[in-house]
């Protein structure tokens, strides 16, 4: 994710063949790049945290007053989620400031954060992380993923019914809820009613292809990292040695009915198994589900 003002972007890596191995100990982390600099190298920041981390989606909110404020999903050991609230530093350090756990957190995958302490999270699955059924759902394409808000005090159940609810945005004016659905391999909106709670199902974009992650770019568009062939995917996530296509996704929310189009397009030899893409002046971030490198493009 991307500090527009700033120029860096957040960088949330774990090594997830090794993480999905609960004999095997090999923590993630947030990293650093400076956007400025055509030649910069990432950096690990300094996370200080009692307990394990396995960072997962990330957001960084800004506030009014200036500060900053970077969301993470943590998934510190089996069976067990949360999101971690850190504030951040000057020079980009982070210094946690929250720990959030509720029942409506049943699968954790990207998050949105509205204002501070507010937030919502997408549920891929309708059952815990590496349950049978969680890969039921994953193989069948069921439709028992949610979206879920933390309004501060509790959590809420706003969406529900979706095929693996993945990326997650909101509308800068907080009227309009965009939920990309994997397995649905389709864009979702969602029109608010009286407040934050209340989502009502207005339409869907096809766009072919396992969508993933949601980010903005500076000119209100949303930006996915998907996979254009799922079950090659399947077959990637048990071997590296297995590729799987990367696609970016640039969706214009402007015209009606939404449209989308095409900005990288790869078999899987550069990078396989894309699932985030950011994009600041001309030069575009792709990310990768397993994969240990990004990639760094200049349009």
């Amino acid at each position: 994710t991307i500090d527009f003002a700033q120029k860096v972007a957040f960088i949330s890596a774990t090594d997830r063949r090794v993480a999905d191995d609960s004999k095997t100990k090999a923590e993630g982390g947030i990293w650093l790049l400076d956007m400025g600099d055509s030649s910069s190298q990432p950096i690990q920041l300094s996370v200080e945290l009692k307990g394990e981390f396995y960072p997962h989606g990330i957001d960084l909110l800004q506030l009014e007053n200036g500060d900053r404020e970077l969301y993470v999903v943590n998934h510190p050991g089996p069976g067990r989620d949360e999101i971690l609230a850190f504030t951040v530093g000057a020079d980009h350090g982070l210094t946690l400031k929250a720990q959030y756990s509720f029942p409506e957190l049943i699968s954790p995958n990207d998050i949105e954060a509205v204002s501070r302490d507010v937030f919502f999270v997408s549920n891929d699955h309708g059952s815990p992380r590496g349950s049978v059924m969680a890969t039921l759902e994953s193989y069948l394409g069921l439709s028992r993923s949610s979206i879920a808000l933390f309004d501060g005090k509790r959590g809420h159940i706003v969406a529900e019914d979706l095929r693996m609810a993945n990326g997650v945005a909101l509308s800068k004016d907080q009227l309009t809820l965009y939920v990309a659905e994997t397995t649905g391999r389709r864009l979702t909106r969602f029109a608010r009613g009286e407040n934050l709670k209340e989502w009502r199902r207005i339409d869907s974009l096809f766009v072919d292809s396992g969508v993933d992650n949601l980010e903005w770019d500076q000119h209100g568009r949303l930006l996915t990292g998907a996979h254009p062939k799922l079950f090659d995917f399947l077959g990637h996530s048990k071997s590296a040695s297995n590729v799987s296509p990367s696609q970016v996704i640039r969706i214009d929310l402007e015209r009606e009915p939404l449209s989308f189009e095409t900005l990288y397009l790869n078999p899987g030899e550069e990078l396989s198994g894309s699932s985030v893409a950011a994009d600041l002046g001309g030069e575009l971030l792709v990310g990768a589900v397993y994969e240990p490198h990004f990639l760094r493009c200049r349009k």
